[in-house]
């Protein structure tokens, strides 16, 4: 998991935005080892979305090439949710 991304997770813990520590423990090692098995170019966490069922979803989104086409920027991306 990016620094940045770290800190941000924990800045935002007091307003009630919070991934419990052992999801946070675990999306830095789970990261790393989806973008490389999935052949990405970079991997973002996005976040997590709450649901009246309980049953939270962690999402990321990943690059996996981009192309110029003329003046305009093609991305492959894929989403991931656990």
């Amino acid at each position: 998991m990016d620094s940045n991304l770290t800190l941000t997770l924990e800045a935002l813990a007091s307003c009630g935005c919070v991934i419990p520590s052992e999801h946070r423990a675990g999306l830095d090692i789970s990261l790393k080892v989806k973008k490389m098995d999935a052949g990405l170019q970079s991997l973002a966490f996005w976040g997590r979305i709450f649901t009246t069922t309980g049953k939270d979803y962690l999402l990321a989104e990943g690059c996996v090439s981009a192309k110029r086409v003329g003046r305009k920027l093609n991305f492959d991306l894929k989403y991931y949710f656990r």
